[in-house]
């Protein structure tokens, strides 16, 4: 083996000031995760309002396509840890969508009572055929996770329109 002469070897490792360069960028990083991902659980609400905003939609438009005395209801329930919509035609399933995130719903009626739809209590909706209108007397619907998104119901007309409270 041969040795160079005039040539040191140095290993004096690491130096402080790279120890806190590499703790910085994971420090950003991590924040940037968190941040994210508290975005996304915020996203929750806000989507499963648009999911049961078009499943009302759709349900309006099957009343209104279906023949007369036809049973066409929407109906929001909970089952186990999830929430879902339905729609229903008689006894037949036509529709089935999970809402996604963890969520608490709730529904207004126009005289003010609440009611929380859990595992023992579920909503429905339902269209008159003849002019598109609210058969129910709901005046709202709460979707509420880390935020909280709101479908206001108009009754007369079986319109809908998201806010936020």
């Amino acid at each position: 083996m041969e040795q160079r002469s005039g040539t040191k070897q140095k290993n004096a490792g690491i130096s402080l000031i790279e120890v806190i360069v590499v703790v910085l960028i994971i420090g950003i990083l991590s924040a940037g995760t968190v941040i994210g991902f508290s975005f996304i659980r915020q996203m929750d609400a806000s989507s499963a309002a648009k999911e049961v905003s078009s499943l009302l939609e759709r349900t309006k438009l099957n009343t209104i396509a279906a023949e007369e005395g036809a049973d066409i209801r929407l109906e929001l329930k909970k089952e186990g840890n999830s929430y879902y919509g339905v729609i229903w035609r008689g006894t037949t399933e036509l529709d089935k969508m999970e809402l996604s995130g963890r969520l608490t719903i709730t529904v207004t009626e126009d005289t003010g009572a609440v009611k929380t739809i859990d595992d023992s209590n579920s909503c429905e909706f339902s269209f008159k055929k003849s002019n598109g209108a609210f058969q129910s007397t709901y005046e709202k619907i709460e979707i509420a996770g880390s935020k909280t998104a709101v479908i206001y119901l108009v009754t007369a007309t079986g319109r809908s329109y998201m806010g936020s409270e």
